[in-house]
């Protein structure tokens, strides 16, 4: 159907647009910022990926102990998990605390995890059981190819404008998710339970 459509095409631009965003998390960029903003090496480098990856095992352990208050908020939670990542990635361009930085890190690991896993779900929830397997396929492989352009281009940015600066420009992407899904009301007050109760509407 028509809404089916609409919200993969949805989902998928707000993917590739974070999807440049998080491509300032990559090892090159974050070794510059390390070096460059924190005046720190490759031991600080280290935490700094550790730190995200530590949060980002905190986040699915969240997701698991409190999925059912978040299939009841999908839409909400991507809002706020957008917003948040935005927060917290601006804080981190203008930090200059190694410390303050790893903190930061931890902390985004959660707020990225649930609205990942918020927005895989409305996925999956949108699509038939046919179309489930081909358009994530199909969505999986666009974004493959997506992310290695994105690396290229973050890349490039850093070296033209300072790495502190992609920062910023990936705050405002994320941010910029955010304000996409507030004003488009059935992704923003989406919910596994008012899905289930719709669904012979939505479907036809």
């Amino acid at each position: 159907t028509v809404y089916r459509k609409k919200t993969v095409l949805l989902l998928t631009m707000m993917d590739m647009s974070e999807g440049l965003a998080n491509a300032v998390w990559t090892s090159a960029v974050l070794l510059a910022f390390t070096k460059e903003v924190l005046n720190k090496g490759e031991a600080w480098w280290g935490f700094i990926n550790a730190g995200y990856f530590l949060g980002a095992i905190l986040g699915g352990i969240l997701a698991v102990l409190f999925s059912n208050q978040l299939k009841q908020r999908l839409g909400l939670m991507i809002v706020l998990g957008s917003v948040s990542m935005g927060i917290t990635t601006l804080l981190f361009a203008y930090s200059s605390n190694p410390l303050l930085s790893v903190t930061l890190c931890i902390m985004m690991g959660p707020l990225y995890q649930v609205r990942d896993v918020s927005q895989t779900v409305i996925l999956q929830d949108t699509l038939t059981d046919e179309e489930r397997a081909p358009v994530t396929a199909a969505k999986n492989t666009v974004l493959a190819a997506w992310s290695i352009l994105t690396i290229a281009i973050m890349g490039a940015l850093a070296d033209l404008i300072g790495v502190r600066s992609v920062f910023i420009a990936a705050a405002v992407l994320y941010a910029g998710t955010a304000v996409a899904i507030f004003f488009v009301r059935d992704l923003r007050t989406y919910s596994q339970s008012a899905r289930q109760q719709t669904k012979g509407e939505i479907e036809g």
